[in-house]
Formats: structure tokens, C-alpha cells, sequence
């Protein structure tokens, strides 16, 4: 996951709350880890839907519904953050702390460093806080893996 995804959406606002540690990703990345920094900014979109603005984590269902139907929290090998939330507590903002039915592998807060805060669009957010295509690592990342396939 090189890069951050949102929605480019009239109605979507981007959080960037989601600076997370290097480790949260490596699964993913294992191969490639020393392209990454020690943090990595996750752009998480929030929706206006029914004149309420809803997180991307709960755009199926709500976190309570979520936490009772899941078999598994989100291990990060298998589907995306952005695939798993479907089916799956992608709680990356403690929103699963002292619900009864929650398991410790539903709450991801513990690899958030930082809240960046919320901006209007996705360039608002790369612009003020840099993305990972901008930095050294990110070019030599493209140079060495950016026509291959992913799967």
C-alpha cells in the first residue's frame, strides 16, 4: 500500500487522523520494508450520507454490528483495510473500546502515532502533510516496483 486512498467524492472529507506505525503495515509489505518509513500517513475518508457524516470503517454497517458478526479482527494479510471493512472491524479509532462483545484484535488504535486532523480534499492532505510518492523512498519504491503487479 504505497500510497493513501480516499474518495474524491462531493460529499466525502478525508481524515487524516491515521498516522500509524511502520509495523501495522509490514505483512503487507514485507518485502519491500525498507522502503517505508518508521510512520506511514493513512488517509480515511468520511462520508455525508442521511445528513450524517459516516467513517469509511463503518460505511456497511455499524462498529456494533461489525464486532457481533466477526469472527476475526483485521490481521492485515490477506485483504486491504479498505477491502476487510466490509466484513470486518477496521477500528482504527478505538471506537471498539468497552463494547462487551469486542475483542482486543478489533481495536487498531494502538498503532496510531498521530491525529493529523480532518481537510476537505485528498490534495488538501498530501499537499500540508507530504505523501510517501514524494519522498526519496517513495521514487525508488516506484522505479524498482511500479509496473508489477501487487498479487
Amino acid at each position: 500500500m504505497p500510497g493513501s486512498s480516499c474518495s474524491q467524492h462531493e460529499d466525502s472529507n478525508p481524515s487524516a487522523r491515521h498516522l500509524c506505525e511502520r509495523k501495522f503495515l509490514v505483512s503487507e509489505i514485507s518485502t519491500n520494508a525498507s522502503f517505508y518509513s518508521e510512520s506511514h500517513l493513512l488517509v480515511w475518508p468520511q462520508f455525508f450520507l442521511e445528513e450524517l457524516w459516516l467513517d469509511f470503517d463503518e460505511l456497511y454497517a455499524p462498529m456494533e454490528k461489525l464486532v457481533a458478526v466477526a469472527t476475526h479482527g483485521f490481521a492485515n494479510n490477506s485483504e486491504s483495510l479498505f477491502e476487510a471493512v466490509r466484513d470486518t472491524p477496521v477500528d482504527l479509532l478505538g471506537k471498539t473500546c468497552g463494547m462487551a462483545c469486542a475483542k482486543p484484535e478489533h481495536n487498531l488504535s494502538r498503532f496510531v502515532l498521530e491525529d493529523k486532523g480532518f481537510f476537505d480534499t485528498c490534495d488538501e492532505a498530501f499537499e500540508r502533510l507530504g505523501s510517501f510518492q514524494q519522498t526519496l523512498r517513495g521514487r525508488l519504491f516506484e522505479a524498482f516496483f511500479g509496473d508489477r503487479k501487487s498479487a
